[in-house]
C-alpha cells in the first residue's frame, strides 16, 4: 500500500493522500480508493495498460452520448518505464452486486432495465470506425469461438466425460452453423455489463453510472447482453431487450445462451491457466447444470 501511495504522490504532486484503501483486484487491474473521493486503477500487465490507454482516449467522447455517468480520467500515467495507471473521481451511488438484480423490487428492476437500455443505445450511437481508430478492438465472435473450441478440445476434454464433451461440441456446432448469428452491423459495446459494474442512486431505484470499460470493443451488438442474462436473469434481460427495441428477442436469447456456455468454458480455461482449482470446478459445474436443463 505504501508503494502505491508513494507512486501516486510522486507522479501527481497535487494529490495529497490522507487515506488510501484497496477497493478490489481483478484479472487485469488493482483498484484503490484515495481520500474517499478518487479511484486509482493500476494495470497488472501490458494488455491492461493498453485497455487503460483505450479508456483514456474514448471515455471523454463517449460521455457526450450517455445520460449516466462514466469514469473520466483526471490522472493518467502512461510511460514506457512501467505499467499504466489512472485516477478518476469516484462515481457517487451504490454499487450493485453481481446477484443484485434479484434483490431489487419489480419497480426498481423495470426502471433500471430502462436506464440500462438507454445506456446501451447511447453507446451504440458512437461511430464504430472512430472507436476502432481510438483503440477499441474489433472482436469477431466466429473466429474467437472457433479458437475457443480448439482450446477446449485440447485442455478441457481430457478431464471431462464423453457426455459433457458431446454437449459442448453440440453447443459450438449449433452456434457456428447458424448463419443468422453473424448477420449484424458491428457497434460499440461495453462487453462487461454485469450488475457489479452498475452504480445505482442512493434509493436503489435508478441507474446513475457504469464503471469498468476495459472490455469495451466493437462487435456483435447482441454480445452486450451476455452478463445481463448470466447475472440478471431472463426476465430482466427481456425487459432490457424490449427497451432497446430489439427486433428478435427470442432469437437473441437463444444466441445469448450460447455465449453463456462459451463464457463458462473460458472461465475453466482461465482457471487452468492460473492454476485456480475453484474456477475450474465452478465452470465445469455450470456446464453440467446447463446440460441437465
Amino acid at each position: 500500500m505504501q508503494g502505491v501511495k508513494s507512486l501516486i504522490e510522486m507522479e501527481f504532486p497535487d494529490v495529497h493522500i490522507k487515506s488510501i484503501e484497496k477497493l478490489g483486484e481483478g484479472w487485469r487491474n488493482e483498484a484503490y480508493l484515495v481520500n474517499d473521493e478518487l479511484v486509482f486503477r493500476f494495470a497488472k500487465n501490458e494488455a491492461a495498460s493498453k485497455e487503460l490507454e483505450k479508456e483514456a482516449a474514448l471515455l471523454p467522447l463517449l460521455q457526450a452520448n450517455l445520460s449516466i455517468e462514466i469514469p473520466q480520467f483526471s490522472y493518467f500515467y502512461n510511460k514506457k518505464d512501467r505499467l499504466a495507471f489512472a485516477g478518476y473521481k469516484l462515481l457517487t451511488g451504490v454499487l450493485l452486486e453481481e446477484d443484485g438484480v434479484s434483490k431489487l423490487n419489480q419497480q426498481a428492476r423495470k426502471a433500471i432495465a430502462s436506464d440500462l437500455a438507454q445506456f446501451i443505445t447511447g453507446l451504440r450511437s458512437f461511430p464504430a470506425l472512430k472507436a476502432i481508430k481510438l483503440g477499441a478492438p474489433l472482436f469477431e465472435p466466429r473466429q474467437f469461438f472457433i479458437h475457443l473450441l480448439q482450446d477446449a478440445r485440447f485442455h478441457i476434454f481430457p478431464v471431462i466425460n464423453s457426455q459433457l464433451q458431446s454437449y459442448v461440441l453440440r453447443r459450438f456446432q449449433a452456434y457456428l452453423d447458424t448463419a443468422e448469428h453473424f448477420l449484424y452491423e458491428p457497434c460499440v459495446v461495453h462487453a462487461d455489463l454485469s450488475p457489479d459494474h452498475f452504480i445505482l442512486d442512493p434509493t436503489m431505484t435508478c441507474l446513475s453510472g457504469i464503471i469498468d470499460f476495459g472490455d469495451l470493443c466493437v462487435t456483435d451488438p447482441d454480445y452486450e447482453f451476455i452478463y445481463i442474462l448470466e447475472d440478471g436473469g431472463e426476465e430482466f434481460t427481456r425487459d432490457v431487450l424490449k427497451q432497446c427495441n430489439h427486433d428478435a428477442i427470442e432469437r437473441c436469447l437463444q444466441k445469448l445462451s450460447f455465449f453463456v456456455t462459451f463464457d463458462h468454458i473460458r472461465y475453466v480455461l482461465e482457471g487452468m491457466r492460473r492454476g485456480e482449482e475453484a474456477w475450474i470446478l465452478e465452470g465445469l459445474t455450470a456446464l453440467e447444470e446447463e446440460m441437465k436443463t
